[in-house]
């Protein structure tokens, strides 16, 4: 976290739409990433012949540290060249293919666990967002994204299917979720619009770009919005009355809060740009959505998740 900082500090000095996702990014780097490895890769590690857990935990800062330091110019009259910020974020690739090896080590232990799933695919599609990241460092243009459109779906799929999957996962593996009828039921669907959304959401921004039809990327949007909220509601339901840590109840609750204001944002701007009813901008989304979504569902809410994995009691935990 104070790495985020420093970095932010000296190098994005300069208020602009892409040194704002640019520190968002950042703050995946340095703060999401060693708490989802913590709560996903840690209960394993130990069991793994190859230690590829080990490997991952143990190189996270360094590759946080590369991938960082090649955005430190951005704002800056002498920009590093770009050989060597396309070296910088392709560490960070070769990094999250690691990572998500890890997540099929994961789900390839737990097959016929739904929770366990998410928690894999949270890993697995890591790689995507280090992909963009890449593309933008490089100055490629996918589909003819304009660069700040690159660049924030770059930070995007270090968020949502990251921190939501995590989660989604997590909240799987609570008794207090699977012995209720109800709450499994929305849970499976939850679930199953974790994994196979930020497919969706692909292929709409494509069919965007490609056809000039919005169709499925409001759709896909929409109905992301609508299962992240579904999850904020089995956090607060379901998840926070069962923890005995009031540091867990306090980042969960925030959490499962936090949601409705970052997805009413998505939503918005979804609805707005298909029906020209009223617009949001990018900066707008990026400030609320974006930083909501960092800051609230995703920080504290892990931090929520790796206190409730040090609960005492054991049928609270964030491993399984």
């Amino acid at each position: 976290g104070m790495l985020w900082l420093v970095i932010v500090a000296l190098g994005l000095p300069q208020s602009s739409f892409i040194a704002d996702v640019a520190a968002l990014l950042l703050f995946a780097f340095f703060v999401i990433m060693p708490l989802v490895l913590r709560l996903v890769v840690v209960p394993l590690s130990q069991t793994w012949p190859a230690r590829l857990g080990v490997v991952v935990i143990g190189g996270q800062p360094l590759a946080a540290l590369i991938a960082g330091a090649a955005m430190l110019p951005l704002p800056l009259p002498l920009p590093l060249p770009l050989s060597l910020r396309v070296m910088g974020a392709s560490v960070w690739l070769f990094y999250t293919l690691l990572v998500a090896a890890c997540g099929i080590q994961v789900v390839w232990q737990q097959q016929q666990d739904s929770a366990a799933w998410c928690r894999g695919a949270a890993l697995i599609y890591l790689p995507i967002g280090a992909a963009w990241y890449l593309a933008a460092q490089a100055h490629i243009a996918p589909l003819g994204l304009a660069r700040a459109l690159v660049w924030l779906t770059a930070a995007h799929f270090h968020y949502i299917p990251l921190v939501a999957l995590t989660m989604t996962g997590l909240v799987g593996a609570q008794p207090s979720v699977r012995q209720n009828r109800l709450a499994w039921l929305v849970y499976r669907a939850v679930a199953a619009g974790m994994l196979g959304l930020p497919l969706l959401v692909a292929l709409g921004i494509s069919l965007t770009q490609l056809t000039g039809n919005t169709a499925v990327e409001t759709l896909a949007a929409l109905l992301q919005a609508l299962t992240v909220l579904a999850l904020g509601g089995l956090l607060l339901r379901y998840v926070v009355p069962a923890s005995a840590s009031p540091l867990a109840r306090t980042g969960l609750a925030v959490a499962g809060g936090a949601v409705f204001v970052s997805m009413a944002a998505a939503g918005g701007f979804a609805l707005g740009n298909a029906t020209g009813g009223w617009a949001i901008t990018y900066s707008q989304m990026l400030l609320i959505h974006g930083g909501v979504n960092a800051l609230l569902f995703g920080a504290c809410g892990l931090w929520g998740w790796v206190a409730n994995a040090h609960d005492p009691r054991p049928h609270i935990t964030g491993e399984r």
